[in-house]
């Protein structure tokens, strides 16, 4: 089932999730209560239970046609502690027949797409497959690990191999950086893995940070508009961050605009020009292209308390886990993939990537054999 979605429909890709969390909420629901939840299960449960109020106020309309998912992928990650997922044998067969087909799809400039009816596809074009690239780039770190495993280091590096070649002849850049950054943090974590996951964390860390860091260094949006020396994308993401972060300061710092604001401030905020370019873009399109920017402009310091809680709360877990080596590299990959494309591709909104993410994290603890206490 994975294949021909991450081809042909990357926005059904919830589905799969679903298929393999059917066990995990069923774990939930038989479960006995327990008495003393993770620091991060309480703090991320209050956010999301945040995210929810907040829809009292947000000025976005039919924002609860959102949220509604946000309680659900919490209570399947919390399905996913208490009971042992399903094998996952089919899962890599599916993730890796995903890879063969995006990649003939990707180097023949979407030449599967181009021959399945029918002719008037919206989804077609070249960007479609980076997204279906980038919803499996999620999965990498397990498929890797999972061939690793089962088939030896030349077919899971065959399985890197295909993969940096289709993302870099596809037209989106986070990819490629999340892809290097990836199998960066993997290698590294071969050779000091416990250097490499504390490296990880505090990358992730400073992702955190930054949103505090660009309110306060970062020029006005018509000084920066009139850069050059860089990319395009990259001066645009820094108007629409600098575009946000001013209407946070200026609107409800402490409480945020509501669940679903950043996509009514796109609405609002216009189109300005790129000076250096000779382009006219929105200064907020659709969503900040940065997850923690977006958190803090839509839950205001309150919620961004609780992601950091989360977070720290997370990161001490993690650190106490005596993994294997091969488990404590595909996890470094997954967490640096995760800051990448979090930072600068994705949004909070985004139901098919927060998706792979979490059914990422449950193939890699079916791979673990272990049980959550």
């Amino acid at each position: 089932m994975a294949a021909p979605i991450l081809l042909l429909s990357f926005r059904s890709f919830p589905g799969v999730t679903a298929a393999y969390a059917v066990p995990a909420l069923i774990g939930l629901a038989l479960a006995p209560a327990f008495a003393r939840p993770a620091g991060w299960v309480l703090a991320l449960g209050s956010l999301v239970a945040y995210s929810l109020l907040s829809v009292l106020w947000t000025p976005q309309g039919g924002a609860m046609d959102w949220v509604w998912w946000q309680p659900t992928l919490f209570l399947v990650g919390v399905g996913v502690f208490l009971r042992p997922p399903p094998p996952v044998h089919m899962l890599t067969i599916g993730l890796s027949l995903a890879l063969i087909l995006l990649f003939v799809d990707a180097i023949t400039g979407s030449g599967i797409r181009a021959i399945v009816p029918p002719e008037n596809r919206p989804d077609k074009d070249l960007v479609a497959t980076a997204r279906g690239i980038g919803i499996l780039l999620m999965m990498m770190p397990f498929l890797v690990l999972a061939l690793w495993r089962a088939a030896g280091p030349l077919w899971a590096m065959g399985a890197v191999a295909a993969f940096l070649v289709a993302a870099f002849v596809m037209p989106v850049e986070a990819n490629v950086l999340a892809a290097v950054v990836g199998c960066g943090a993997a290698a590294a974590a071969c050779w000091r893995p416990k250097a490499a996951i504390r490296l990880v964390l505090a990358s992730g860390g400073a992702a955190l940070a930054l949103p505090f860091v660009f309110a306060i260094v970062l020029p006005p949006v018509s000084v920066v508009s009139a850069w050059s020396g860089m990319p395009a994308s990259w001066v645009h993401r820094l108007v629409i961050w600098r575009t946000v972060l001013d209407d946070w300061l200026a609107g409800q710092p402490l409480f945020g605009a509501g669940a679903r604001a950043a996509r009514a401030l796109g609405k609002e905020a216009g189109t300005f020009e790129l000076s250096s370019f000779g382009i006219t873009a929105s200064r907020v399109p659709v969503h900040p292209h940065n997850v923690p920017i977006e958190i803090l402009y839509e839950y205001g310091l309150i919620g961004y308390g609780l992601l950091l809680a989360s977070f720290l709360a997370g990161a001490r877990s993690l650190l106490k886990l005596d993994l294997e080596r091969d488990m404590n590299a595909a996890v470094c990959a997954l967490m640096a993939i995760i800051v990448v494309i979090f930072s600068i591709q994705t949004t909070m909104w985004n139901v098919y990537f927060s998706s792979a993410t979490l059914l990422t994290v449950y193939a890699l603890y079916g791979l673990s054999g272990r049980q959550a206490s």
